[in-house]
């Protein structure tokens, strides 16, 4: 809770990180907050983790007056759980650039209003 640039948030599950959000602020935006990183452990039902991390993260950004959580990822297959979360969230997609990471796979922005 000591920087305002980035927060945290953990769910563990039987004394080790079950799930992990970091999020916090766009600079020089009004309301505008960034997911930076979204997390579940491997063997861990992500919908039992991921859900309810994800609506703890969009909950303290409304808190702190934010008035949405935009997430950029890879259209990945390797990523496809942390995309279907966040979808299952509502979390809209709003942009696409095409073979940003590598041929074929594009780089989304994902936007949730709070």
């Amino acid at each position: 809770r000591g920087d305002p640039e980035v927060r945290a948030l953990v769910i563990a599950r039987d004394g080790t990180v079950a799930a992990l959000a970091l999020f916090g602020p766009v600079a020089g935006a009004s309301g505008a907050w960034h997911l930076h990183m979204l997390l579940t452990a491997a063997g861990v039902a992500t919908k039992d983790v991921g859900g309810p991390l994800v609506d703890a993260a969009l909950a303290e950004v409304g808190a702190l007056g934010g008035r949405f959580l935009i997430a950029e990822l890879p259209a990945d297959p390797v990523i496809g759980s942390a995309l279907t979360l966040l979808r299952a969230k509502a979390f809209k997609q709003v942009g696409r650039i095409p073979d940003f990471y590598r041929e074929g796979v594009a780089l989304l922005f994902l936007r949730r209003d709070v």
